[in-house]
């Protein structure tokens, strides 16, 4: 039997490395009843080892770094059925994901991994504002774009002073932005990551694609009685948008996942009382488990 292949996905920020740190000691530790095992360990662990015990400290996830890029696999076996699957980790910058949108291309890796992948696990953070800005915040003048990498438009004049840090205040101040990748809208970055997986020539097929919201005790501590796929419907209404209207291409579910169990260091001393470091999982969506993070990716396996 061949080995399904699961891409794992994310922007910087979106979750994904304390997901997968999550699951890999849930598999490991054998603290909970789970939908996956592990049927081997990857031929280099040394960057899940990582992950792991910086979740078991609680430490958080720094943005990765070009000098420490890896790519690693996780071998998971389906507790159920006994069918096997390769966890394809890409540890990237977030430049090499930010690429397709702003230029059209994509890197040979990241796009052979999403042509050879039977379903992808996607990552986008609950902590993340919806993308509300308008193209008429961003500054459209040839002077713009020659001006220094600081610079901002205002009213249609170039200041060279540079705007400060929060460039979000300044958008939703009516100053005008010179245009920066790394500031695109997570959703058009992600439309366009996905739009690489079924780009002619390679053939259009249907795969299932598993949406995980992460930092969901963001969104329950608010108070916010919302499902996971409802708050993505209003929170993501572009990705929510394209994939409804490429059905023939994407099966999807929504998940809500709170792989660290609360905000920190807020939380630290609250998680790190637990019994059981699993416990600190918490998850929310069909047929889940509460402390399984494995769950989503035994549906992507199940997939046809």
């Amino acid at each position: 039997m061949t080995a399904r292949r699961i891409l794992i996905a994310g922007i910087p920020s979106s979750g994904k490395s304390t997901f997968i740190a999550a699951m890999r000691h849930v598999l490991i530790s054998d603290e909970t009843e789970t939908a996956l095992v592990m049927s081997r360990l990857a031929d280099d662990e040394r960057h899940l080892n990582a992950l792991q015990d910086q979740w078991l400290a609680l430490e958080t996830f720094e943005r990765t770094r070009e000098n420490s890029e890896a790519w690693t696999t996780i071998h998971v076996r389906a507790r159920a059925t006994g069918e096997e699957a390769e966890l394809i980790v890409p540890d990237l910058r977030g430049e090499l994901f930010e690429r397709p949108a702003a230029t059209g291309r994509c890197v040979r890796p990241v796009a052979d991994a999403l042509e050879g992948a039977d379903g992808i696990l996607l990552f986008t953070n609950a902590e993340k504002p919806d993308d509300d800005h308008m193209i008429s915040d961003y500054g459209d003048d040839d002077e713009a774009f020659d001006a220094a990498p600081d610079a901002t438009i205002v009213g249609g004049d170039v200041d060279r002073r540079g705007g400060g840090p929060d460039e979000t205040h300044k958008a939703s101040a009516g100053i005008r932005l010179r245009f920066r990748p790394d500031q695109m809208p997570e959703e058009a970055m992600i439309v366009e990551l996905l739009q690489f997986a079924n780009r002619r020539p390679r053939p259009r097929r249907r795969r299932r694609l598993a949406l995980v919201v992460s930092a969901w005790d963001a969104v329950i501590g608010g108070g916010d009685d919302r499902t996971p796929t409802r708050w993505f419907k209003q929170q993501r209404p572009m990705l929510a948008q394209f994939l409804r209207h490429n059905s023939d291409a994407w099966d999807i579910r929504v998940y809500g996942a709170s792989a660290q169990g609360g905000p920190l260091p807020e939380d630290a001393a609250r998680l790190a009382a637990l019994e059981k470091a699993s416990e600190r999982v918490i998850m929310i969506g069909p047929d889940v488990s509460r402390h399984d993070p494995t769950t989503p990716v035994a549906w992507l396996i199940r997939g046809g």
